[in-house]
């Protein structure tokens, strides 16, 4: 009985670790592991990849170009008292996906402080 035990704890070992060290980048996708916090290497063929897990950490990013849509249009005034609509659309493509990676990751951690002033929303006071 404590063998079958035994055998049914390591198959599930086995398997944790093999899920956890496993990744699939998808054609549309590029993979960028970094061990460590240091970029090693980006995977751009598409298939299965192994990575060490507590070690390595792998970020997914998209290959295909990119939509940011404003959700509301605003209404500005022109010197002349005259009203715009203004409604703006972002396209963007990741072209190098360590520079992306590596600016992402260090605009993440400043963005707990502060926003870029083109993300900002502009003060209500008056």
């Amino acid at each position: 009985m404590n063998r079958i035990f035994l055998v049914i704890g390591l198959a599930f070992l086995v398997f944790v670790g093999l899920s956890s060290s496993l990744f699939i980048v998808d054609q549309r996708q590029v993979a960028v592991i970094k061990t460590l916090g240091e970029i090693r290497s980006v995977i751009t063929q598409p298939g299965l990849n192994f990575n060490w897990p507590m070690i390595q950490t792998v970020s997914v990013l998209d290959k295909r170009i990119q939509t940011l849509d404003s959700p509301e249009s605003r209404a500005i005034f022109t010197a002349e008292k005259k009203s715009l609509i203004i409604d703006w659309l972002v396209k963007w493509r990741i072209s190098d996906p360590r520079q992306s990676s590596a600016t992402t990751a260090s605009t993440s951690a400043t963005s707990r402080t502060s926003s870029p002033p083109w993300c900002r929303r502009p003060s209500t006071r008056k």
